[in-house]
């Protein structure tokens, strides 16, 4: 199967496509990240193809959709993944690199990461590792963009209220 494909989603009634990486590491770490487990629909085949209207799962992990020929498709769906390494802008302060983003390498065959550098954990500023969210500084809680939140949050159109 192709790593880079398009998705077709159906969302309120709209239906719209999206072009998603699909490879192994990037979708574990992503479900694992959104709180996004593998569903019974993908168990009954090995490309875990979700169906057209299921909000509950993810079969790939969203790209940039707007911007220029170097940012369109080449980096993650700013919407999914706010101001991290790979979105197509980033935060001249923070712009901390995400487990998904570290797969991704992975799943290239030319890298083998130490995951201990992405997230969620600590990641460059001590003050970052604190036991919750409630007291989490602003840079820490940036980094946990969309932790949780499940699969329809990665799933959803850019026109949801996510931010």
């Amino acid at each position: 199967r192709d790593p880079v494909g398009n998705l077709v989603r159906n969302v309120n009634g709209e239906t719209y496509t999206v072009t998603a990486l699909r490879t192994p590491k990037v979708l574990q770490k992503a479900r694992r990240h959104y709180d996004c487990a593998v569903t019974t629909e993908q168990q009954d085949n090995s490309a875990h193809v979700c169906g057209p209207d299921s909000a509950s799962c993810m079969d790939g992990f969203p790209l940039e959709d707007f911007g220029g020929t170097g940012t369109a498709h080449s980096h993650w769906e700013k919407r999914v993944m706010y101001s991290e390494l790979m979105s197509g802008t980033v935060d001249a302060n923070l712009s901390p690199i995400s487990d998904i983003t570290l797969a991704l390498f992975e799943d290239s065959g030319w890298y083998i990461p130490d995951y201990k550098v992405g997230g969620p954990e600590c990641f460059v500023n001590a003050e970052w590792c604190v036991s919750s969210t409630a007291t989490a500084p602003e840079s820490r809680l940036r980094f946990l963009w969309g932790e949780n939140k499940g699969c329809s949050f990665v799933t959803g159109s850019s026109g949801r209220a996510t931010w």
